[in-house]
């Protein structure tokens, strides 16, 4: 995978950079000086070398360009214009609790150089005591994971071979989770969180994983589908987890090997699922065609504080859990660059908002 750029949300600060501006976490590159009189200046002068470490480092951001055979563009260059937002559940607010949600996302290159989204968005149990940081792992690992190998299983959901695909996300994620259980002396479903994901490309191929509640809308030139409906138990307050022993069964694949192409994705946790579609017909509310209508008109950092504004003004008063939203989008990479932040940030994002009864 070639320039992968992962972003997330209200998480712990582990092996990424926390952005303390809008409590991101993000891969950049390091440029600082090595040796030992550094190492020393670190350890005795640490807010001062953050200080510094921020100003002095960038993200590394994904590249693309579509390039004919002769080094030349050939056609308008196609990328993901992907915004996200989150916010805690009154009832958590209320007990004194912490956001349990958890999204990321990461853009890269399939091998034959088209561009590609991946995001995931996790739902840790609210009786796990370490679910949100199974959340957190599990979306930051998904993603990259899912970025790398999306050729591999995209070729194996057309040859029929689920069983790959199932085994191997699942096996990623216990793996990773078991290894913090044994860092911290406890058991496995203490991490117990659901999953949704989707690796999306350029030229049109998508994939997606689901475990547990939550939902995947897509939809192309206005119209919009359920492509992965929430998956809950025998009663509708129980769903699957991954950390289940059993997680794999549960585990459901979707591609668009019989299935039409999409331009645009929604990805979202239980929070604002009965929101955003209608519980008895599954129909997709008219509101969140009006926030993809976002993602044309405005930038990535001013989409994103309508959306928090919006799930904290309009879907919070609805559920009490906690509400998490990514969109992506197809867009030329041209309106991707012209789009700037500072005419929007100040002039719309607190007046845009749409009712659920729309």
């Amino acid at each position: 995978m070639k320039g992968c750029e992962i972003r997330t949300t209200r998480a712990k600060q582990m092996s990424l950079t926390m952005n303390p501006r809008n409590c991101s976490i993000e891969i950049r590159k390091r440029l600082w000086p090595k040796g030992k009189l550094f190492r020393k200046f670190i350890s005795r002068f640490p807010r001062f070398t953050r200080k510094w470490y921020l100003a002095n480092t960038r993200p590394i951001r994904a590249a693309s360009t579509a390039r004919s055979a002769s080094g030349c563009p050939d056609k308008p260059a196609i990328d993901w214009k992907v915004a996200g937002a989150g916010v805690i559940g009154t009832s958590h607010e209320y007990r004194g609790g912490r956001y349990e949600d958890a999204w990321a996302t990461a853009q890269g290159q399939t091998a034959g150089g088209d561009p590609l989204v991946a995001i995931c968005v996790c739902d840790g149990a609210g009786s796990a005591p370490l679910g949100w940081l199974g959340a957190t792992v599990c979306s930051q690992l998904l993603v990259q994971w899912l970025s790398e190998h999306f050729d591999a299983y995209y070729d194996a959901f057309l040859q029929q071979d689920d069983d790959e695909i199932r085994w191997g996300v699942t096996a990623v994620l216990k793996r990773a989770l078991r290894r913090l259980a044994e860092k911290k002396t406890v058991s496995l479903e203490s991490f117990a969180t659901t999953v949704v994901a989707l690796v999306a490309t350029a030229d049109g191929r998508w994939l997606c994983v689901h475990v547990g509640d939550g939902a995947i809308v897509a939809g192309r030139d206005g119209d919009y589908q359920v492509i992965s409906q929430p998956h809950n138990g025998r009663y509708s307050n129980e769903t699957f987890f991954v950390t289940d022993h059993d997680a794999h069964e549960y585990l459901r694949v979707y591609a668009n090997h019989n299935l039409p192409t999409f331009d645009a994705f929604a990805l979202f946790t239980d929070g604002p699922q009965n929101c955003l579609i209608k519980p008895l017909t599954s129909e997709v509310c008219a509101g969140l065609g009006q926030m993809f209508t976002w993602l044309d008109r405005y930038s990535v950092a001013a989409a994103e504080q309508l959306l928090e504004v919006n799930l904290e003004q309009v879907f919070r008063q609805q559920s009490a859990d906690d509400c998490t939203l990514v969109l992506a989008k197809k867009q030329q990479v041209a309106n991707l660059v012209n789009q700037g932040d500072s005419p929007v940030m100040h002039s719309v994002t607190r007046r845009q908002s749409f009712s659920l009864d729309q």
